[in-house]
């Protein structure tokens, strides 16, 4: 496999490829897979907030350096902790044509909801702790999703990482935790 082996978020020939790198930096060779466009929505916004920005999101494309770029993720984050509303707001997203998800809740009860709403969209579910980390795993299993790990620092990391190995889980995506790039 690769040093960083490839992650495929979302169904059919839409989805979104990252990892699968052989190199660092530019200069090296050349990226396989570009980086991802997103945005972030939540279950506590309003319909028209949220139809706003969909439309948005589908309509956002333009040319760089002769490459079309367009957005191609919604990351849905549960702040109500309402198993049903986020699972509504899934829903939405998804009858809006997105289907490249990143499903975020703290709460594994939430993540269930989501992915249920998601069922054809292998969406990221975000993100294992070493409190749910066995829970989400078996989820992640059970629906053939990738899953993001989120710790304080590599080590945690790379442990919560071998344990999601140990489970024959492939699909991970890691969050070291720092959120300054110094940190980083």
């Amino acid at each position: 496999a690769p040093p960083i082996r490839p992650v495929v978020i979302g169904p059919g020939e839409g989805a979104l490829k990252v990892g699968g790198e052989t190199v660092i930096f530019r200069h090296e060779k050349t990226f396989v897979n570009k980086p991802g466009i997103g945005l972030l929505i939540t279950d506590a916004m309003g319909d028209a907030e949220l139809e706003g920005r969909l439309k948005t999101f589908r309509e956002l494309e333009y040319e760089r350096v002769g490459l079309l770029l367009k957005a191609d993720i919604v990351a849905v984050k549960d702040t109500t902790g309402d198993a049903g509303k986020f699972a509504g707001t899934v829903e939405k997203v998804i009858k809006a044509g997105i289907k490249n998800l990143v499903l975020m809740s703290d709460t594994t009860g939430v993540l269930k909801a989501g992915v249920a709403a998601a069922a054809d969209c292998k969406p990221l579910l975000y993100a294992a702790t070493n409190g749910n980390l066995e829970e989400l795993g078996k989820l992640a299993l059970e629906h053939n999703c990738p899953l993001a790990v989120k710790g304080n620092g590599l080590e945690e990391v790379a442990a919560m990482t071998a344990k999601l190995t140990e489970m024959k889980i492939k699909d991970i995506v890691v969050d070291t935790g720092a959120r300054k790039l110094s940190r980083a």
